[in-house]
């Protein structure tokens, strides 16, 4: 016979269940308890038992705490709270989880409910494929929140490295989506994205979404626009040559601004630089060693409305001797395919199809119903003139040196993009409405800005001669808390954890 009693202890109530029994060797009724849990006091529901050895749960630690540390010293967490108050643990356990595991947002709660994330940031509600939607629209029609994130990034003086990249979506609900440069490649709709970052502490700063028509050089006015209303009250753009114009140099000079910007070769100024400095770059005396290389650098300057630009015609020599040899090895590549053809009546089509952008550097005849190549001799002077060759434009006092160095850097938003398609998985978009990509866009750039974070503390320690970021990211999935009973208890870290850890500038967890 069973039942089950309640006995207080200490003033709460607890439950036993009670199993009568006949003991054989004393010959009488005996009673056996059995503890059976708390009961809650409200509901009067018993509730079970948990053996204080019983393992109820694991997780993954180690790149939680790492994220959620680095979001703090980044200050994400506190820019996020700022701008969007109680959306914002949500956003950064987005964040977050993209960075070390870069899948569908769709699939976030299964991936959280597998890591201590939510208990580090404090996140109380669950992501679900219908939460994490909601989420996303909220954020896109936000964009107060938005732009008050993005001007708590900015400094008031900085150096800014823009530039421009496209997505590419099926989607027929995206507004943006357009045609644009991607649809040979893709045969989508593109929508682009630009993106700018502080050549300063190389974090990404914010972006700016435009329809996929609309080309780079129209972007720079609005660029302009948005840094100032952002705070941004001095700064100098580095820009790539797809944003050279006559009326973009000429508003960049009227509005004061200074700039860093390589001319393109197909422009008519260019044309004249280069004849204007052939004789001065054969001069000796201009030659001199930079990085370890032989650079001759011709210094002018050329007249716009709003005031005078330096020009430099740089010529790197190694760099010229391997431009050399890479067109001359593609031109024979190039007289290998089409001569000895057979002709027909659309064999310029096909020369255009085979040499590509070095088509204007041959003449193509018939030869008895063969093709015979010549190489013309003109374009090929100009294409070998070229070579080891670049200008650069520069409404500042730098030096050549200074110029180039600074522009160098500019290939670290390159870079930035390569992180935003590919470990963060953004390529193709995937998304039902405009309001939706715009919330996962943000969420995206969170994640580059905390992933940029890590990777910066990364090579001030010297880290990437040794693993990359996903390698050390696996390393500390090994690292786990597990629950007993109620309590959640660190499992051991082992020395290359903690060193890890430390080397990115985190305390190492000791002890929950």
């Amino acid at each position: 016979m069973s039942y089950i009693i309640t006995q207080m202890i200490r003033g709460k109530p607890y439950a036993y269940q009670v199993d009568a029994y006949w003991d054989k060797e004393k010959k009488q009724s005996r009673q056996k308890r059995t503890y059976l849990g708390k009961i809650d006091e409200a509901t009067g529901a018993i509730i079970p038992k948990t053996a204080e050895r019983e393992i109820s749960l694991s997780k993954t630690f180690g790149p939680a705490y790492l994220l959620a540390n680095l979001a703090e010293q980044a200050g994400l967490v506190d820019k996020l709270r700022a701008a969007f108050g109680a959306k914002a643990e949500a956003i950064l356990a987005a964040a977050a989880m993209r960075v070390i595991r870069p899948e569908a947002l769709r699939n976030l709660q299964p991936l959280l409910e597998e890591s201590y994330l939510t208990e580090l940031i404090g996140l109380e509600k669950d992501l679900s494929s219908q939460r994490m939607s909601e989420l996303l629209i909220s954020i896109g029609k936000d964009e107060k929140s938005v732009r008050d994130f993005f001007r708590s990034q900015v400094k008031k003086e900085d150096v800014l490295i823009f530039d421009i990249t496209s997505f590419s979506s099926r989607s027929r609900q995206l507004d943006l989506l357009e045609f644009g440069s991607d649809y040979r490649s893709t045969g989508l709709p593109q929508i682009n994205f630009g993106m700018v970052v502080s050549m300063d502490s190389g974090m990404p700063l914010f972006y700016k979404l435009f329809p996929g028509s609309i080309t780079d050089v129209v972007t720079l006015k609005n660029l302009m626009l948005d840094a100032k209303d952002l705070g941004v009250q001095k700064c100098l753009y580095i820009l790539d040559r797809g944003f050279y114009s006559l009326a973009n140099v000429e508003r960049m000079l009227q509005e004061g601004l200074d700039f860093i910007m390589p001319l393109p070769f197909g422009k008519g100024l260019a044309k004249t630089l280069v004849s204007r400095s052939n004789k001065p770059l054969e001069d000796p005396r201009c030659a001199c060693i930079f990085d370890g290389e032989v650079y001759r650098v011709h210094e002018s300057s050329s007249d716009f409305k709003g005031g005078k630009v330096r020009t430099f015609v740089i010529v790197g020599d190694k760099r010229m001797m391997d431009e050399r040899r890479t067109l001359y090895s593609r031109v024979a590549d190039i007289e290998r395919t089409l001569e000895g053809m057979d002709w027909h009546p659309r064999m310029r089509v096909t020369l255009r199809s085979v040499a590509k952008r070095l088509a204007p550097l041959f003449t193509i005849k018939n030869v008895n119903g063969k093709v015979h190549v010549e190489r013309r001799r003109n374009a090929m002077a100009q294409a070998l003139n070229r070579c080891g060759k670049m200008i650069l434009l520069t409404s500042t006092d730098m030096n050549w040196q200074g110029a180039l160095t600074t522009y160098r850097q500019r290939f670290e938003v390159e870079a930035e993009f390569d992180t935003l398609k590919d470990p963060l998985d953004m390529e193709p978009l995937r998304v039902a409405s405009s309001d939706s990509f715009k919330g996962l866009m943000f969420v995206a750039f969170v994640s580059l800005v905390l992933r940029t974070f890590m990777l910066r503390r990364a090579v001030e320690a010297k880290l990437l001669d040794k693993r990359w970021i996903d390698d050390m990211l696996l390393e500390l999935a090994k690292l786990k808390v597990t629950k007993i009973g109620e309590t959640w208890r660190l499992n051991e870290v082992t020395k290359k954890q903690r060193d890890l850890i430390a080397a990115l500038g985190v305390t190492p967890p000791y002890e929950l």
